[in-house]
């Protein structure tokens, strides 16, 4: 197994499992460096033995040299020091690892948690009877061994603890000999440093003892030995000591210390409290969720983490569960030390004691408020979705309508028949339907299917440019206050940013009720490389509940009539498309203030201003119009027909590539719809540009995905030509690529592509 292997393996371990070089130096133990705060690189060439108590590492150094002479088992107790800066003890054990020609290459051990064992065992014996009294209460085996005879007396205790027949004679030898193979080396090294010239005397030694039918059992044994002489004369001559039965409490202490890691690494916070309600154990989770230290939980009130709406649910949740009833785990709330909200999974179970008895409760909760800010982000974006996959079919078909009627009003208005009254008719109906546009704009707005034309833009110019509009439109009683303070640009549809800050200038002037300052600052945000455009009123401020449903489509706070709820919706799904997001901070009685963050450029300039469009200009030329609506085509082709163009009419894609292969004459222009049945127009030229590579085509389209996903972002030095349009438009554009075919070579096309 590769060192790589090996730490995978280690870290999945809830155990501080290690690989060790034969020369000590050399360490892959990630859980080791994980309890005691070091980094993996740091306990390399020894320093692992650093995070040794100092007065535990020359008998770790010498568990280690005795391995290496023995060819055994490595075993050794030390205090480890932890990266709180406690210490704790531990039992390492590894076993020898052997290369092809059988030599030693290193350990693979793992250290154990000993700290319960050193507090369970006594350290003191008492006056012999005394002593006897409580070792037979207590089924503890006693020994004395004459060293001198090297005979040993033990209990029926020990014997049996040693896997021997009661009333067997034992000698040390023997002694050794029960002991397991791979504790003998640890055994006899603690027998070595106790009898030493300044050893102590004391042994306490834990071992286990290998029976012959192959029963393991663990055996503590501690115990002092008796010395003669002193100096250089000083011998030890005889051990008294007791061994215990730690087979129960070594199962036990393994249990305990995987259950310690289970609770102490879950990511969930676990809390035991008693049945009054008092806080008596609180895990490393709950101190990083609810942001209390243990020290200052403990003993406290559970109600100290609950809302005050839902501490009565919560005793009745105690009470049910004191009495045994189950309580199904719910969402709930609860309160950090910062005094945050918090969304919480809660799981509330009985604690029962060894008698079966209600001993506590235990309380598992989960910080679930990213989780549930997740579900509420994405619910709001398929009600989106939803809102604008319908707004743009609805965007489709009144372009649609609205092309036919304003080409309806321009043939009307053709007539020197009509009357003043009518003309004026006629124009109202012209301008409806411009206000229509304006309308379904919004509405692709939202949808976010409108094809932009971004540009390089300084958003401090922009924005100072539009003052005087904004500025006209809020009103005198409104102060306006600019504050350019943006160094980098942004690259957006001016005329879109325009838009965005109309509705949210209109949106904060009813929130002031028309009295009031709107403040709008453009300033750099370098963490996020983004400009932030901030526009702050101070209006009425908004509730939590309305600021949940604002950029949503027709949701208005206004009285009926007074606003259709897409001025927001609008702003919202411009910026969306423009690569940035929207948020928005407000209380009530506070003011709102809606924050755009636009991705960042270094170098912006001042967007283009608009051409002119000319009045409808004629030809002579060749044009074939694809549209599937009769209406909008017949008054195209009618109207083209006026102006003496050659006009070839087609229904959909398949017509067209028929028209085109049985017409004589070259065709110098296609005008085609972007969404018609069976062949999309994009289709349509693709067919028709492998046989015509010089193909000249203008698209024509009051809504389409699949336009905006090829086209969506306009090149520069391109048209943009949007339904609904008047008739005088469109011959205006049609006559720009006409003759821009002239002034450019024959392979080069202009597309103009509309939504």
């Amino acid at each position: 197994m590769t060192d790589e292997q090996f730490r995978r393996f280690a870290t999945g371990l809830s155990h501080v499992v290690w690989r060790l070089s034969s020369d000590g130096k050399r360490i892959v133990a990630p859980r080791w460096a994980e309890i005691t705060g070091k980094k993996e690189h740091e306990l390399q060439n020894g320093g692992w033995l650093e995070t040794i108590h100092a007065d535990d590492r020359p008998k770790v150094h010498e568990a280690l040299r005795g391995a290496v002479v023995y060819g055994s088992r490595f075993q050794a107790e030390y205090r480890l020091h932890l990266r709180d800066g406690s210490y704790q003890w531990c039992l390492g054990r590894g076993e020898p690892t052997r290369g092809d020609r059988g030599e030693i290459i290193g350990w693979i051990g793992v250290s154990s948690n000993i700290d319960d064992q050193k507090r369970a065992e006594t350290a003191l014996l008492e006056k012999e009877v005394h002593l006897r009294m409580v070792i037979d209460a207590a089924r503890v085996g006693t020994i004395d061994h004459d060293v001198v005879t090297g005979k040993v007396q033990a209990s029926s205790v020990a014997l049996t603890l040693l896997g021997l027949p009661s009333g067997t004679e034992l000698t040390f030898d023997m002694v050794q000999r029960c002991v397991h193979p791979d504790d003998r080396a640890a055994f006899a090294l603690a027998t070595l440093r106790a009898t030493a010239q300044d050893g102590n005397g004391e042994i306490d030694v834990v071992f286990r003892s290998l029976h012959a039918d192959g029963r393991i059992t663990w055996v503590s044994a501690r115990g002092c030995y008796e010395f003669q002489g002193s100096g250089a004369d000083r011998r030890a001559v005889r051990f008294i000591g007791v061994a215990s039965d730690l087979t129960m409490h070594m199962r036990d202490l393994a249990e305990r210390a995987m259950l310690s890691a289970i609770v102490s690494s879950s990511n969930d916070a676990i809390i035991a409290i008693t049945l009054a309600g008092a806080i008596s154990h609180w895990n490393a989770s709950a101190e990083r969720i609810f942001g209390y230290r243990a020290d200052q939980m403990m003993g406290e009130s559970i109600l100290r983490l609950i809302p005050p709406e839902d501490v009565e649910q919560f005793r009745a949740s105690l009470g049910a569960i004191s009495r045994g009833e189950s309580v199904p785990g719910r969402t709930t709330r609860r309160i950090t030390a910062s005094g945050q909200p918090i969304d919480v999974s809660l799981t509330l179970s009985l604690i029962r004691d060894e008698l079966g008895r209600p001993a506590g409760i235990s309380a598992i909760m989960r910080d679930i408020t990213h989780e549930k800010r997740l579900e509420a982000e994405v619910a709001q974006s398929q009600k989106m979705e939803a809102v604008g996959n319908l707004a743009g079919g609805v965007a489709h078909d009144l372009n649609n309508i609205l092309t036919a009627l304003l080409a309806g009003v321009e043939f009307a208005g053709q007539s020197q028949n009509i009357d003043p009254e009518t003309r004026r008719d006629l124009a109202e109906v012209r301008n409806d339907c411009f206000r229509a546009a304006g309308l379904v704009r919004q509405l692709l707005a939202v949808a976010k299917r409108q094809v932009i034309n971004p540009r390089p833009c300084d958003v401090n110019a922009a924005i100072k440019d539009l003052a005087p509009l904004l500025a006209k439109m809020i009103g005198e009683d409104v102060k306006l206050s600019i504050l350019p303070r943006a160094t980098c640009g942004v690259f957006v549809d001016a005329g879109q940013l325009d838009q965005v800050m109309f509705n949210l200038a209109s949106n904060g002037r009813d929130a002031m009720r028309g009295v009031g300052t709107l403040t709008i600052e453009m300033r750099d945000d370098t963490a996020s490389n983004t400009v932030v455009i901030s526009v702050t009123d101070t209006g009425t401020g908004m509730t939590p509940e309305v600021k949940a449903h604002l950029f949503e489509p027709f949701f208005t706070t206004k009285d009926v009539g007074q606003g259709t709820g897409l001025g927001l919706s609008t702003a919202y799904g411009i910026v969306a498309q423009s690569g940035g997001t929207m948020s928005v901070d407000s209380e009530p009685g506070l003011g709102t203030t809606i924050n755009i963050s636009l991705p960042a450029i270094e170098s912006p300039v001042t967007a283009n201003t608009k051409p002119r469009l000319a009045e409808g200009p004629r030809g002579d030329e060749t044009i074939l119009i694809v549209e599937d609506d009769r209406s909008v085509r017949d008054q195209i082709v009618r109207y083209f027909g006026q102006l003496g163009y050659t006009v070839i009419e087609a229904r959909n894609g398949a017509e067209a590539i028929v028209a085109m292969e049985h017409h004589g004459a070259p065709v110098h222009l296609v005008v085609t719809d972007v969404v018609m049945p069976e062949m999309s127009g994009v289709d349509l030229v693709t067919h028709l540009r492998d046989w015509y590579p010089r193909l000249r085509v203008l698209f024509m389209s009051g809504y389409s995905a699949r336009a905006v996903e090829t086209y969506g972002v306009v090149v520069d030095d391109t048209e943009l030509l949007q339904k609904p349009f008047e008739l005088s438009q469109l011959a205006v554009v049609v006559r720009r690529i006409l003759d821009q075919t002239r002034r450019t070579p024959a392979d080069t096309t202009a597309f103009a592509v509309t939504a």
